[in-house]
């Protein structure tokens, strides 16, 4: 499997074999507030630069990092079979880690991680033909937008909350409603989704 290293100027490129480990969270280190380090896409024990030491002490932040890995990975393989192609995915990532190494704090970290996964998600490709490629950039993309509302007013967060279920709910029904087998009825309804917050959000 590919992943990329975080460490320094030299943005080096790794394949590495065999199949990654999920983070785990045993029970009695939760106790361990200080010393509770989070398993990301690399290992945390040799985490040496400031940003690489955030994201293993940040539970949310290892798992975006964890997702980030899993789906440039993904796009690696679909597009094997050009090399240029392949050239050009892994310029993209090193350039999107030099972006990322300049945040300062978890919220822009969070940001940048979101930003990421939905445009590889959401990259033009064999995926977006399936119902499972359109969900997953989809859901990508609806999760960045999410927090995109929050970020600029902390106190509309009780008022968007209660506006996505009302989405939700309005887009389930849509979904069910365009046919088609069970997987494209929810891309469906996510994709309404999404349509709806960008309208929502054009709002002045």
């Amino acid at each position: 499997m590919e992943v990329y290293q975080h460490g320094g100027a030299s943005d080096k490129w790794l394949d590495i074999g065999g199949r990654r480990m999920r983070w785990v969270v045993v029970s009695g280190l939760l106790a361990l507030s200080c010393a509770c380090a989070w398993s990301a896409s690399f290992d945390c024990t040799k985490a040496t630069l400031p940003i690489e030491r955030q994201i293993c002490s940040h539970a949310g932040l290892s798992l975006l990092d964890e997702e980030l890995a899993e789906t440039f990975s993904m796009r690696v393989q679909e597009e094997g079979a050009v090399a240029q192609s392949v050239s050009q995915l892994r310029a993209s990532q090193r350039a999107w880690v030099r972006s990322r190494n300049t945040c300062k704090s978890a919220q822009c970290l969070e940001q940048s991680y979101e930003r990421r996964i939905a445009e590889l998600a959401c990259m033009d490709g064999p995926a977006l033909a399936s119902a499972i490629g359109v969900s997953t950039c989809a859901s990508a993309t609806l999760r960045r937008m999410d927090h995109e509302p929050e970020a600029r007013d902390p106190a509309s967060k009780q008022t968007w909350e209660e506006w996505r279920t009302a989405r939700a709910d309005k887009c389930l029904k849509e979904g069910q409603a365009a046919g088609g087998a069970p997987g494209w009825q929810a891309a469906s309804a996510l994709l309404c989704e999404v349509k709806a917050t960008q309208e929502r959000l054009a709002r002045p």
